[in-house]
């Protein structure tokens, strides 16, 4: 058994058998020994947020688009932004290269952004 660490902290685990591979998370294999597997519209979701916490009582299936709309903008692990910074970018005037020097982002992103491309339900 061989493990490896993707770049958003989940913990992938290599299984063989008869020289075939197959990677599983380590928080499917948790919840998939003490609970029936769902089909694949369904989720395995960390209560905490945590996606390194692979606790029993952290991870719980849920549909898949219940998934998405509960980890949307700043409540997503990976956002780098918060609701109230993105309405600073679009209230702005500045040039995009200059908000985008001073947020950490591309200026791509400040176009999306102030387009309303991503972020559009703030």
């Amino acid at each position: 058994m061989d493990g490896t660490t993707r770049q958003n902290g989940v913990r992938v685990l290599t299984l063989s058998k008869n020289g075939k591979k197959r990677q599983f998370t380590r928080s499917i294999l948790i919840i998939s020994t003490f609970y029936q597997r769902r089909s694949a519209s369904w989720l395995i979701t960390h209560i905490d947020g945590d996606l390194s916490n692979c606790a029993l009582s952290n991870l719980k299936w849920k549909k898949r688009g219940t998934v998405a709309k509960a980890r949307r903008g700043e409540d997503h692990p990976n956002a780098k932004l918060t609701d109230a910074e993105i309405l600073a970018i679009r209230a702005d005037p500045r040039s995009g290269r200059i908000i985008a020097n001073d947020y950490g982002i591309s200026r791509i992103k400040v176009s999306r952004i102030k387009n309303r491309r991503v972020w559009a339900h703030v």
